[in-house]
């Protein structure tokens, strides 16, 4: 079976610094109390919208899958990575605020990206860049990462719908 992201073949649009201009072009994500400043909110909430398939407000597993799909390279579609797809729903649900029926809330992927900016903030840049924001944290047109999110949406939404 082959992944969606296996169709996208074009990365012209897609700039993603390399790790000398990372930090002297990554921009500041938290204000002075370590709340993340609101165009970052934006960002990462227009994102959570754009895996949100069915749209009722959170991330079920499928959905989480394709996010992280999307933004870490990965495809879980083989056994082994099936297994590490588990751990890693177990491990957001174990730490980040879900619903009752264990699905991430919005607040719970701001909670899981805050985490991860305090810590690793050039994960989290790398990760906007992916999907297509630039330093000043505004959406470039049709970067190659969002014919990936597409593909993916429509993956798991023909997932879903079997």
């Amino acid at each position: 079976m082959t992944s969606p992201i296996d169709n996208v073949h074009d990365d012209e649009d897609l700039v993603v610094f390399s790790d000398e201009e990372l930090d002297e072009n990554m921009p500041e994500f938290l204000d002075d109390e370590d709340s993340f400043l609101p165009q970052v909110t934006k960002c990462l909430l227009e994102i959570f919208d754009r895996f949100d398939v069915d749209k009722d407000g959170t991330l079920n597993d499928k959905e989480i899958g394709a996010y992280f799909a999307a933004t870490n390279d990965m495809d879980f579609s083989d056994d082994e990575e099936e297994e590490m797809e588990q751990e890693v729903l177990q491990e957001i649900k174990d730490n980040f605020e879900t619903d009752d029926n264990g699905n991430l809330t919005k607040r719970g992927f701001l909670e899981m990206y805050q985490l991860q900016t305090l810590s690793e903030p050039q994960e989290t840049w790398r990760d906007l860049q992916k999907h297509g924001y630039n330093e000043h944290f505004v959406k470039q047109e049709q970067s190659v990462l969002n014919k990936v999110d597409d593909a993916l949406m429509k993956s798991a939404l023909c997932d879903k719908e079997e």
